[in-house]
């Protein structure tokens, strides 16, 4: 039902010459005829909607990868913020390949032919959807720059940082063996 109505509202949203596909009929073999022209003649709105289900597909297992990713033990705000920023930028990258029809990094539409009128909706829908991202996560683009004091503290403009903290940073990047330290570890990863 629920794909259906999806498929509806493409039909509608294309301004398709028909409205929906018969599915239901008293006497069946009377109009399978009809029914068989018809979804010859919505051919192109169904490989699109098609086409747009595999999309779903990949995008929902990527999504699901970030949510798993997210909900991992003994993670860090500032981790979690470079995971969701990392997944945005790869979704500007999948809308400019989508604009291009390459589809790489999907593996369900990289099998197919997708023409150039699906791949600009794609692209259109990938570019929404990095809008989304961006629109749900504004906040933490405000608290970057303290973000960075968690990974970096030896990098932080003392300057820049927060006025609470501004001393306690002084006195560690001043304390020559904690940098050494720090940047040892640094160098193991």
């Amino acid at each position: 039902v629920l794909y259906h109505r999806q498929f509806k509202f493409l039909l509608e949203d294309m301004e398709a010459e028909y409205g929906d596909v018969i599915y239901h009929n008293s006497v069946r073999w009377l109009n399978l005829g009809k029914m068989l022209k018809r979804v010859w003649e919505l051919q192109n709105e169904i490989l699109l909607f098609l086409d747009m289900k595999r999309l779903s597909s990949d995008m929902f297992e990527k999504l699901n990868e970030l949510n798993v990713t997210l909900q991992g033990k003994g993670l860090f705000v500032h981790e979690m913020f470079r995971y969701v920023r990392s997944f945005k930028t790869k979704l500007g990258l999948f809308a400019r390949q989508a604009g291009e029809g390459k589809f790489c990094n999907f593996p369900l539409l990289r099998k197919q032919k997708v023409p150039t009128s699906v791949s600009s909706k794609i692209r259109d829908h990938l570019l929404s959807l990095e809008d989304e991202v961006t629109r749900r996560f504004q906040d933490f683009k405000k608290i970057e720059p303290d973000l960075n004091l968690l990974p970096y503290p030896f990098a932080v403009d003392i300057d820049t940082a927060p006025e609470e903290v501004k001393l306690e940073l002084i006195d560690m990047q001043s304390d020559h063996t904690l940098k050494e330290m720090f940047n040892s570890d640094i160098d193991k990863i």
